[in-house]
């Protein structure tokens, strides 16, 4: 179980739970066969990525609550990757801003740099963003450290770290990549930067039926360290993360999801429209179609009985 919530509101320690794959898309196929799955009693809910956000909610005194809504994303494990997340988060919140601000008109040097960027694409991976990229990179190393209080590998890893981190040759790649990323190269051994990280992103409703706003936290995929074990991989409940800390690389995909979910609920709307006028149809038909037959069964009685 977890230990009790600290000041800091976050939590040392972690949860595991055993599933079947590595990746988001196997992620994403893991969490959605497990709520099929969710029939087969207590057991299969444990393999469910409901049942960690659940859990979640145990240690932070909020039993009973529930969960109305859940969303994942996956962390970047080498710095293109996550400045690309962070330009388009930009670029999407550019556009919002350009919208509600209607007849303001941009410098020339703007509608150029614009056009520029979508023309000629690497300029806008060249892009970096200081100060994002060494939260990202304290995110790391917070969530190893935690991860490696539990199992040898990550202790290893932590180990590495450690080992590199006072050589100037490694301090300089962490200037331009990620902790792992930098790991996996001076030690020329990609498995450094094998870590499957994710953000799991969640609204609950309680008692009272308030909702909360969104509230975040991070798991972790990896292999099973017991080799004769059944289950080949492990999730792990890493850390309470800060949600408002994230939006600058999720605003944008979250902003899509809630769209796609709007979207969702519209079309079931409309079918449920569609059904209900068709078994008003249906019924009406009915009732018309069984008039003959109550006329004729009404003359057969009355032929029989003359």
């Amino acid at each position: 179980m977890f230990p009790p919530f600290t000041s800091h509101g976050n939590l040392a320690s972690s949860l595991f739970v055993p599933i079947l794959g590595v990746g988001t898309v196997i992620l994403a196929f893991w969490f959605i066969s497990k709520k099929k799955e969710g029939k087969e009693g207590k057991k299969s809910n444990k393999n469910d990525l409901w049942y960690l956000v659940k859990e979640y909610l145990k240690v932070t005194n909020r039993q009973g609550y529930r969960i109305v809504d859940l969303t994942f994303y996956t962390r970047a494990n080498n710095i293109a990757l996550l400045r690309d997340q962070i330009a388009e988060n930009k670029e999407f919140l550019e556009k919002q801003k350009e919208s509600f601000v209607s007849g303001k008109k941009r410098s020339k040097t703007e509608k150029i740099k614009k056009k520029l960027i979508k023309k000629i694409p690497f300029i806008k991976k060249s892009m970096n963003f200081p100060k994002q990229e060494e939260y990202h990179k304290k995110m790391e190393l917070y969530t190893l450290n935690i991860i490696a209080k539990k199992y040898s590998y990550f202790q290893n890893l932590l180990n590495e770290y450690e080992k590199y981190s006072k050589q100037k040759p490694f301090q300089e790649l962490t200037k331009k990549k990620l902790i792992g990323e930098a790991l996996a190269k001076i030690s020329k051994n990609k498995k450094m930067n094998s870590r499957n990280r994710y953000l799991v992103c969640f609204k609950t409703i309680n008692k009272y039926e308030k909702i909360s706003d969104w509230e975040a936290i991070e798991i972790e995929l990896f292999k099973n360290p017991k080799p004769k074990s059944k289950e080949k991989f492990k999730v792990c409940f890493t850390a309470a993360i800060d949600y408002s800390k994230e939006l600058h690389w999720i605003f944008a995909e979250q902003q899509k999801y809630l769209k796609n979910k709007e979207e969702n609920f519209k079309y079931i709307e409309k079918q449920i429209k569609k059904d209900e006028k068709r078994k008003k149809l249906n019924n009406k038909l009915s009732f018309y179609l069984s008039i003959p037959k109550k006329i004729g069964s009404q003359l057969k009685k009355k032929i029989k009985n003359n």
